[in-house]
C-alpha cells in the first residue's frame, strides 16, 4: 500500500518541475546573450574610438600633405622657370627629382584616405 505522502505526490502534475527546468534554461540563456551583447557593444565601442582617433589623425597628415604638395608645386615652378632662364635642365638642380618623387608620393596620401573612408 501506498503512504499518504506517496498518494498525493502522485496526484501532483509532473510537467510542471520540467517546465520550470525549460524556463530556468531559458533565463539562462537570456542572460548570456545579455551579456555577450554587452561585451560586444563595449569592444565596437572601443573600436569605433579607435578607428576616429586614427582617422582624426590621418586627416592632419592628409592636410599637412596637401601644404607640402602646394609649396613643392610653387618651387618646381619657380625652379622650372629659372632653369630656362638659365639655359639649364631643372633635373640639374640638386634634389629636384627627389622633391618630383616625393610630391607624387604625397599626392596618393589623400587617394588612400578617401579609400579608407569609403571602406567604412
Amino acid at each position: 500500500m501506498k503512504s499518504n505522502i506517496q498518494k498525493v505526490y502522485s496526484k501532483l502534475p509532473k510537467t510542471e518541475l520540467s517546465v520550470q527546468k525549460v524556463e530556468l534554461g531559458l533565463v539562462d540563456d537570456v542572460e548570456n546573450l545579455v551579456n555577450n551583447s554587452k561585451k560586444i557593444a563595449q569592444l565596437e565601442s572601443g573600436v569605433v574610438t579607435t578607428i576616429a582617433k586614427a582617422l582624426n589623425e590621418y586627416k592632419g597628415i592628409v592636410t599637412k600633405s596637401n601644404d607640402i604638395i602646394s609649396k613643392s608645386e610653387n618651387l618646381t615652378k619657380k625652379i622650372i622657370t629659372q632653369a630656362k632662364d638659365l639655359g639649364i635642365n631643372p633635373k640639374d638642380v640638386g634634389k629636384f627629382d627627389v622633391l618630383q618623387n616625393f610630391t607624387e608620393s604625397l599626392k596618393k596620401i589623400e587617394e588612400r584616405y578617401k579609400k579608407a573612408l569609403k571602406g567604412i
